[in-house]
C-alpha cells in the first residue's frame, strides 16, 4: 500500500469528524453523509459541465437543497408555532432535534459549491 502520510491523516480526520458528529445521535450521521454526497455530486457535475446556464441551474438547486436542510432542522417548529399563533390553529409541533453544528456545516458546504461553480481552486 502506497499511501501518502497526508492521505492517512485526512482519512483519520474524516472518520473522527463523522464519529464526533454522530456521537450525540447516530441518526445525524445519515443527514451529514447525505449532505456531503449531494454537495460532492454537485462539485463533480461542475467539473464535467461547462454550459453557463446549466451550471447556474445546478448551483441554484444545490443552494436550495442546502438551505432547505437548514430550514427544516433549524426552523420547522418555529414556522409551525408562528402559523399556529397567526391563524389561531393548533398544528402539532414536529419536535425536530437540531443536529450539532448544522448552520456551520451547511454554510461551509454552500461556500464549497459556490467556489466550485466559480471554478475556484476547490480541492477535494
Amino acid at each position: 500500500m502506497n499511501y501518502k502520510r497526508n492521505d492517512i491523516g485526512q482519512f483519520f480526520l474524516l472518520v473522527m469528524s463523522l464519529w464526533f458528529y454522530a456521537y450525540f445521535n447516530i441518526s445525524y450521521l445519515k443527514i451529514i453523509v447525505i449532505s456531503i454526497v449531494a454537495n460532492y455530486g454537485i462539485y463533480f457535475i461542475f467539473q464535467k459541465i461547462s454550459g453557463k446556464n446549466i451550471r447556474k441551474i445546478i448551483l441554484v438547486m444545490g443552494l436550495g437543497f442546502d438551505l432547505g436542510v437548514l430550514a427544516y432542522f433549524k426552523y420547522m417548529d418555529f414556522f409551525i408555532m408562528n402559523i399556529n399563533k397567526i391563524f389561531h390553529m393548533e398544528h402539532q409541533l414536529w419536535g425536530v432535534l437540531l443536529p450539532l453544528g448544522i448552520s456551520f456545516f451547511t454554510f461551509q458546504q454552500i461556500s464549497f459549491i459556490v467556489d466550485a461553480y466559480r471554478g475556484g481552486s476547490t480541492k477535494v
